[in-house]
């Protein structure tokens, strides 16, 4: 039994089948012409081993009609196959870096031990040059007076492109009459400066591509360049002598972000954040302020602020006067000291807004005589005052404190 094998595989193997390759014509030409572009193709062939392994396999193209008699084309050689194992093997290769506009001629090939085989020529016409194609262009690094703005050419349309760049105008129709950011030349992405713009303003823009066939426009974007915010000044309330409560609404941020924001105030008009502030932090939206260290009955100016990256900008301005408030002073220690008077004063050191009219000493037997209690009268106005107290009873003790009487009420220095 094992003889008669052998002797059956010898036999078999002086039968050697040479190799038959079949291409097809070009899948989906004309019916789709993805299959063909510019510069590209792609081309199946199938081929029977013939009885013995293939050993190489390919396509030989060229611009020759010719060109398997004259073998003066291109080969190209396929390493594996796009089916499944089968008695008929399916194989495909895409062809690059072909001319626009030519026809091309192709034999598939297959090579076994027994030799090598063409199949069928068969041809296709590439496409014509056209236009660039151009992606829509997006825009960054966007300041208050410059932008920078990507675009990306995927394809030269079978022509060298000689120019690209971006199409800019302040109005939706940008077309070839809008100016012009030239960048480099070639396919791929490139980045454009647009410099010297204005600020508030928005732009609309596209990428463009020329070739000798023409230019080509992507499709319109737009940005803003960056602004100074918008905010306005909010209604003053709980106006006091030393304090008011205001703050601000930010209406817009500019296109960027908020860096400070807050209540610009003092007794001149048109107060900015070089004089007195109080910052309120740096979020959008609207806030609250207590501008509190003002003095009474004082003429203050105010407004809200917030600033970003272009700038500040300023609310309305409101002007307020704060209100009056009790006068301050202090008391003078006693001297002078004898069984039926001593000697004191004070110092009135602030009217509180509103004029002193009396002045003086209260004391008494209490520890916070009032002017309910004995009193001295020593003048009006601020300053410094000297008091005799009489009539004293001897061996008493006495509490003694300097008053001040102004339109909002008495006030009394330290006993």
């Amino acid at each position: 039994m094992l003889f008669l094998i052998g002797l059956g595989l010898v036999s078999c193997s002086k039968d050697v089948l040479e190799p038959v390759s079949i291409p097809s014509t070009l899948i989906g030409v004309p019916t789709d012409s993805s299959w063909v572009g510019l510069d590209y193709a792609t081309v199946k062939a199938a081929v029977n081993d013939g009885g013995s392994p293939i050993v190489s396999k390919g396509f030989l193209y060229g611009t020759d009609s010719n060109l398997l008699a004259l073998q003066s084309g291109t080969n190209v050689q396929v390493m594996g196959y796009s089916d499944a194992a089968n008695l008929v093997r399916l194989f495909d290769t895409t062809i690059f870096q072909l001319s626009p506009n030519r026809r091309y001629y192709v034999h598939g090939y297959a090579s076994n031990i027994a030799g090598t085989t063409y199949g069928p020529r068969i041809s296709f016409l590439t496409k014509p040059p056209g236009l660039p194609s151009v992606l829509p262009g997006n825009a960054d690094s966007i300041t208050k007076n410059q932008a920078s703005v990507m675009g990306t050419v995927l394809s030269s349309g079978g022509s060298p492109v000689s120019q690209r760049g971006i199409s800019v105008s302040i109005n939706p129709a940008v077309d070839s009459t809008s100016f012009k950011y030239f960048s480099d030349t070639g396919v791929g992405v490139y980045y454009t400066n647009l410099n010297g713009l204005d600020s508030c303003t928005t732009y609309f823009f596209r990428a463009f591509a020329s070739n000798t066939i023409g230019t080509y426009y992507g499709s319109l974007n737009s940005f803003s360049i960056l602004r100074l915010p918008e905010i306005s000044t909010r209604p003053l309330s709980q106006i006091a002598s030393n304090s008011v409560v205001s703050g601000g609404q930010i209406l817009s941020n500019g296109g960027t972000n908020i860096l400070s924001r807050g209540i610009a105030y003092g007794s001149s008009p048109n107060p900015t954040i070089l004089g007195l502030i109080i910052t309120g932090g740096n979020r959008p939206g609207s806030f609250i302020i207590t501008v509190g260290g003002l003095q009474p009955s004082t003429l203050y100016y105010l407004r809200a602020y917030a600033t970003n990256g272009v700038g500040t900008a300023y609310g309305n301005e409101i002007s307020f006067t704060t209100s009056a408030s009790l006068a301050s002073g202090t008391t003078a220690l006693p001297t002078g000291v004898t069984s039926i008077e001593a000697s004191t004063g004070g110092n009135v050191v602030s009217d509180g807004g509103s004029a002193v009219t009396a002045r003086g000493v209260a004391y008494g037997l209490s520890s916070s005589p009032t002017t309910a209690n004995f009193t001295t009268v020593n003048g009006a106005g601020t300053g410094l005052f000297v008091a005799a107290l009489t009539g004293l009873i001897s061996g008493v003790s006495y509490f003694a404190r300097a008053y001040a009487i102004n339109a909002v009420g008495v006030s009394y220095g330290i006993r």
